[in-house]
């Protein structure tokens, strides 16, 4: 079987539609094994994605090919920036046909092209307890642990109101001196400077024993994703916690929502500065952002989440919400060198 694949770099900047549409195909099957009851996504949306990708990120996507279907992908990214120019991430997927064959060692000689190039001596890669044969190869490849990520889904239905409305209630109590204020899409230019130097407390949330630095983000980052995500049709949604005095802003929660999936809504960072801490300002944010989609999105019947296994703290305030454990993630890390030294010794 493996004697009829042949790999080749997908260019993901100038791919003809017919070859999206193969890489869609596959990327739907591959979420699907993940992700069952999450609508697939478009092919318009898949184009989108890859073709408009921000500027400062640098990706090789390698696409295994059979008859005219992509069967398996391996890929390394990174972001071009001052902070960790020593790793990569990197994926590899293959259908479950296919496994067992070689494809993914194979996947994987192309896949680490990229940091040898870029001199990036550190690979980062991630599983999940879905597809268990992720992390056997990781194990096979000399890949060690880095940190434990859970999954957590809220089921609107089944949403603690009565605590979001106590939280809600007891915000101007405890946070006496704070205004919530609400962003739709892009960040006002007055205020981008300050929101990118907000958005590096991102960098207290727990790496666990990943080998990564804190990011540097520049008004470079931010904005390219803004974009992307705008071209991509995704709505984003940003409550940020200002303090009234000051005009310092001391906290922020953000949302995605793609009109493709509309019942999933994906929540994405929360933080809060620690000078600005135990004054109820996480779990106000959470609450007036879960109000705002009630109110707003009736569409919406489940809310997304992901944290550190070791981030107890957002933990405890999305199940108190009624979050529900979903599924796990596990990031590993390896050396280029170690990849190598297996693929060298692979027969």
């Amino acid at each position: 079987m493996i004697d009829s694949v042949c790999i080749k770099l997908f260019d993901h900047r100038h791919a003809s539609r017919d070859e999206f549409a193969a890489l869609n195909r596959f990327n739907n099957q591959a979420r699907a094994e993940v992700f069952p009851d999450d609508t697939p996504v478009t092919l318009d949306e898949e184009i989108v994605v890859w073709r408009n990708r921000p500027p400062t990120w640098v990706t090789d996507i390698w696409a295994a090919w059979r008859e005219g279907d992509i069967v398996g992908t391996g890929r390394a990214y990174f972001r071009r920036a001052e902070d960790n120019q020593h790793a990569a991430e990197f994926d590899v997927k293959v259908l479950p046909a296919y496994r067992g064959h070689g494809l993914a060692r194979s996947l994987l000689q192309k896949v680490i092209e990229l940091p040898q190039r870029e001199n990036r001596s550190l690979l980062i890669g991630w599983t999940t307890d879905r597809v268990p044969a992720g992390d056997a190869f990781m194990e096979r490849i000399g890949a060690r642990h880095g940190m434990l990520e859970r999954v957590s889904q809220l089921e609107l239905t089944e949403l603690n109101r009565d605590l979001m409305n106590e939280w809600l209630a007891r915000a101007p109590e405890r946070a006496t001196g704070f205004a919530l204020e609400f962003h739709e899409g892009t960040f006002p230019e007055s205020d981008l400077q300050a929101i990118v130097d907000l958005l590096h407390v991102m960098n207290d949330a727990p790496r666990e024993a990943l080998e990564l630095e804190d990011e540097q983000l520049t008004v470079e980052d931010v904005r390219g994703w803004q974009t992307w995500r705008a071209e991509r049709g995704i709505t984003t949604w940003t409550l940020f916690a200002r303090e009234v005095a000051t005009r310092k802003l001391a906290g922020f929660t953000e949302t995605f929502w793609r009109p493709s999936n509309p019942e999933l809504l994906q929540q994405g960072g929360t933080g809060v500065w620690p000078q600005y801490r135990n004054k109820g300002l996480g779990r106000w944010l959470k609450a007036a952002m879960i109000e705002q989609v009630l109110r707003e999105c009736p569409q919406v019947k489940r809310i997304r989440t992901d944290n550190a296994n070791s981030n107890a703290p957002m933990l405890k305030i999305n199940y108190d919400l009624g979050f529900k454990h979903f599924l796990t993630n596990r990031a590993w890390q390896v050396e280029v060198q170690t990849v190598r030294a297996y693929l060298g010794n692979a027969t």
